[in-house]
């Protein structure tokens, strides 16, 4: 404390010799203190300096001795001042040198707005070159900027800098990208904002209201694609009359029934524009066949009510021509499923007829027991199973509840068969148990596919390996 105190008279004591050292005769030696002042400052900077040099400065700065005021803050490298000083005097080149001396951050916030009025090509230089800064809180220095760019030839820095950020620094903010897309949005050319368009972290609808707004027309149609709305991107382009764009648009769709009706406002908005004559009539007519899915009977009620006949004659006999193919082709397969369906009720006529061989030899699948002897089923297939087999074999692949609810059912459709007199009903009971049972070969239908999925019991196939050994 001693130290600043008698520092800070020190410099009382030189800056009162100064002043009264201010004749021309005495230059000599007003030169002599200023060194000397000038050597105590950069000796004793540390001692003056424990406020922040307020004291210090405050001392310098009301005797008006500037240039000393500017030599002690950098040496204490009080930067804010020293920009403040370039920036009151207008000198922003040395104003911007400073501060990129320095590396706080909130000096680039603080002073940038101002510096990026005046000189925003060597101000988006220096945030360029300090990589530190956080694009988002620039952003006022930058709409600082753009209110005084708007009537300017010269690119726009803070495209330039937010180009940067967005490229090569991968900024994911949708802050930038947004701010970035309403800079895009104002440029005379639509070509740098189309791009930008397909950012995944611009808001979509902020960018719709913005290019509405502002009458970007390619842009709201691409936003209305981007956005799946494509009945407004259609109409869009149609109010505008690009045609081609609105073309592109309707193919989008994946719905049939969307996909149509736009084809259909489409060729509705080329009817009405196109001129009466016959070679008008045939463009029409050639820009709606693009689609597939219109016919002729779709685009007739779009002619003007004057249109003569002969103006589409070929393109009525085309449709014609279509039709007769299609009716060829659906008789042809109208006749095949005739001769298929009578196919199927012979074979449903021999059904009850058909028979099966069984040989004394002839085994159970399951057990490998002979078939003969108890009660089985024979399949088509030619693969016998006794009853009981085939009982256990059917329940082998269902959950615990399937199995539980079918044991059950098997169970009561026995005793019922075995009680019933009825024959009738003993013969519905004995065909609904054939069907639960005995529906399918246990070898060769879906059981068996089903059984691919289940994973092999590789220790118990072990054991039983074992075993035969």
């Amino acid at each position: 404390m001693q130290r600043t105190l008698i520092c800070t008279w020190l410099t009382e004591l030189f800056l009162d010799k100064l002043n009264s050292l201010k004749s021309s005769e005495l230059a000599w030696q007003h030169k002599e203190v200023m060194a000397k002042f000038r050597a105590f400052l950069a000796e004793h900077k540390d001692d003056l300096d424990r406020d922040g040099g307020r004291t210090a400065e405050g001392l310098i700065s009301s005797h008006g001795r500037v240039e000393e005021l500017l030599f002690f803050a950098t040496q204490i490298q009080d930067y804010p001042l020293l920009i403040s000083h370039h920036i009151q005097r207008q000198e922003w080149q040395q104003a911007l040198e400073v501060m990129c001396r320095q590396r706080d951050e909130e000096t680039f916030y603080k002073y940038s707005p101002v510096l990026m009025r005046h000189e925003a090509a060597l101000t988006v230089a220096a945030w360029l070159k300090f990589t530190e800064l956080e694009p988002r809180k620039l952003i006022p220095a930058m709409m600082q900027y753009e209110d005084t760019h708007e009537l300017s030839e010269h690119p726009n820095q803070a495209i330039r800098y937010l180009q940067q950020v967005v490229s090569h620094h991968n900024s994911q903010e949708p802050a930038i990208h947004n701010y970035l897309l309403s800079l895009y949005a104002k440029q005379p050319e639509e070509a740098a904002l189309l791009r930008f368009l397909d950012s995944p972290y611009i808001d979509l609808k902020y960018a719709l209201r913005l290019c509405m707004r502002l009458e970007r027309r390619q842009a709201c149609i691409r936003i209305y694609s981007k956005m799946e709305l494509f009945e407004e991107a259609v109409e869009s382009a149609l109010l505008w009359g690009d045609v081609e764009v609105a073309k592109e648009n309707a193919d989008k769709p994946t719905e049939q029934s969307l996909k149509e009706k736009l084809w259909l406002l489409i060729a509705k908005y080329v009817f009405a524009n196109a001129s009466k004559t016959h070679e008008g009539i045939q463009s029409a007519i050639r820009d709606v066949r693009q689609c597939e899915m219109l016919k002729m009977e779709d685009m007739l009620p779009l002619f003007p009510e004057d249109t003569l006949i002969d103006d589409f004659r070929e393109e009525i006999c085309e449709s014609l021509d279509e039709y007769n193919q299609q009716i060829a082709t659906l008789k042809d397969e109208m006749e095949q499923l005739s001769k298929t369906s009578q196919k199927i009720e012979v074979d449903v006529k021999e059904l009850p007829n058909r028979y099966g061989f069984v040989y004394g030899d002839q085994k159970c699948m399951t057990c490998s027991r002979l078939a003969i002897g108890n009660e089985f089923y024979l399949f088509p297939c030619g693969h016998a199973f006794h009853s009981e087999c085939l009982c256990a074999s059917i329940t082998a692949y269902m959950s615990q509840k399937e199995q539980h609810d079918i044991q059950q059912r098997v169970s009561e459709l026995k005793h019922q068969i075995a009680t019933t007199k009825n024959e009738e009903l003993r013969s519905d009971l004995q065909e609904e148990f054939d069907n639960i049972v005995a529906a399918e070969c246990i070898l060769c239908g879906q059981m068996m596919i089903a059984c691919v999925s289940e994973r092999l019991d590789l220790e118990h196939i072990e054991e039983q390996a074992e075993w035969t050994l």
